[in-house]
């Protein structure tokens, strides 16, 4: 059977497709697939080549806002629309991925 993956819009809706969006498309996806009143779990969304949303989203407070940055940092793996798409879908899910950042990035004790 064939890998199938889950494409989010600006607008969060979601259509199936065989394969993931190019980077730069600025739309937002899943592995596997989704619809109706079945979501994937937030942590699982990705953007560009496949990064994670929520570390898209660690990675650009790190670097301040800076859009610039990290595309400079992830070259070739994401753009400032795939950028856009990470931040989307953080305000929807805005709760749970602070918590997950907050998570990975607690200090060692």
């Amino acid at each position: 059977m064939d890998e199938q993956f889950t494409v989010f819009d600006q607008h969060g809706r979601s259509s199936p497709a065989s394969e993931p969006p190019a980077v730069g498309s600025g739309l937002a996806w899943v592995r596997g697939s989704y619809s109706g009143n079945v979501h994937p779990s937030p942590f699982e969304m990705r953007v560009g080549s496949g990064m994670h949303a929520w570390f898209v989203i660690a990675e650009l407070e790190n670097q301040r806002g800076e859009y610039d940055a990290v595309v400079r940092t992830y070259d070739g793996q994401i753009t400032c629309a795939d950028l856009d798409a990470a931040v989307r879908h953080y305000f929807r899910y805005k709760e749970d991925i602070d918590a997950r950042i907050a998570e990975h990035h607690a200090p060692i004790t």
